[in-house]
């Protein structure tokens, strides 16, 4: 009887991580999300009264035929036509437009998406993407999301048929059934909760910072994942306890304890880590340091990828998703900051978090 309700129990949490799974996707499936996740864009910021408040000073430079920053909608529709044709729509009927729009006196077309938050209107293009490219990004998010997926199902499915097959277990037997199945459940979880994580910082490519001193957010984001990982140790060294950022509080501990959760699970027994802070002008520097086993050269250049990992079989084991550190690439980009990294193989890495200082900067993003 016991065997039989866990069964049911097993199947109903399998059935409903599929469709958690399914809704978390439904916003990917034409790709439109995954363009504003995987790469910088040119903003532009028009306020209520069709003033443009921001322009990136980027686009003179990729297109000569724009000498000076327009001041007004009317004067940015001579550069882009269809924007204005779109804007009076998206302000009335706050939708996103996402299309490949032409620029004046040039052939060249730019992939554009444009939105409404609050009482303003953004517009970030980015020329280097195409309708068709965007849609092929996002099969390929599907593709790699179901086949990390697949594995954990498998495992859950396979010992539900056999609780419902096998008629007496022994108690080891059950709790060892019991245990995998517990364990394959925490791995899909984490998935959805990255996806999820990434559909939220997806859909709304606007953020609003704050000052955050340095002190309390990486104490209190070392302090999560020592919980989580009992044997590490955190080592925090900073150029002085004032330093403070413009940040979204939030996102920036999540891009930290990312980091900090990558090294623990890869820098081995009675790991030590350290996390170094400078001010370097007008930006602050986090080092995340560890001494484990390190990254080969041509792994470098990927490991920001969504779906990435070094070692997919080692990186199961220890409950990786291959999201953490797209996540934290993506929260650095909305940031307009950096992350970065060096490693020498069997020595460690070092990955590197850059913000602005906060006396420098205070914006909507």
């Amino acid at each position: 009887m016991l065997t039989m309700i866990v069964s049911v129990m097993a199947s109903l949490a399998f059935a409903a991580m599929v469709g958690i799974v399914l809704r978390s996707f439904s916003r990917y499936r034409s790709g439109e999300d995954v363009l504003l996740a995987e790469n910088p864009k040119f903003s532009i910021c028009v306020n209520r009264k069709e003033k443009v408040v921001r322009f990136d000073p980027r686009l003179i430079e990729l297109f000569p035929v724009i000498k000076t920053p327009p001041r007004n909608l009317a004067s940015l529709a001579l550069l882009f036509p269809e924007i204005a044709e779109i804007a009076d729509r998206v302000w009335k009927e706050d939708f996103v437009f996402r299309k490949e729009i032409q620029i004046f006196g040039s052939k060249e077309r730019i992939f554009c998406v444009m939105r409404r938050a609050g009482r303003r209107l953004w517009i970030f293009l980015d020329p280097r993407q195409s309708e068709v490219k965007v849609i092929e990004m996002g099969k390929a998010f599907i593709a790699n999301a179901s086949h990390e997926l697949r594995t954990p199902i498998t495992i859950i499915k396979g010992f539900v048929e056999t609780l419902q097959e096998v008629g007496d277990l022994s108690e080891e037997m059950f709790m060892s059934i019991m245990e995998k199945i517990e364990k394959s459940c925490r791995r899909m979880e984490n998935i959805i909760k990255n996806l999820l994580i990434l559909a939220d910082l997806d859909r709304d490519p606007i953020i609003e910072t704050d000052t955050v001193r340095i002190t309390e957010f990486i104490e209190d984001a070392a302090r999560q994942v020592i919980e989580l990982y009992p044997h590490i140790t955190i080592e925090q060294v900073l150029d002085h306890a004032e330093m403070e950022i413009a940040a979204d509080r939030s996102l920036a501990e999540i891009a930290l304890i990312n980091l900090l959760k990558n090294a623990a699970k890869y820098a081995g027994e009675k790991a030590k880590i350290e996390v170094v802070a400078t001010e370097s002008g007008s930006e602050v520097e986090i080092k995340v340091i560890d001494y484990g086993i390190g990254l080969q050269k041509e792994e470098l250049g990927r490991i920001f990828e969504r779906f990435y990992s070094v070692d997919k079989a080692h990186s199961r084991k220890l409950g990786g998703t291959g999201l953490g550190l797209s996540i934290v690439k993506l929260i650095m980009d909305k940031h307009r900051g950096k992350v970065g990294v060096t490693s020498t193989p069997g020595s460690g890495a070092v990955f590197t978090l850059t913000f602005p200082k906060a006396m420098n900067f205070n914006f909507v993003s």
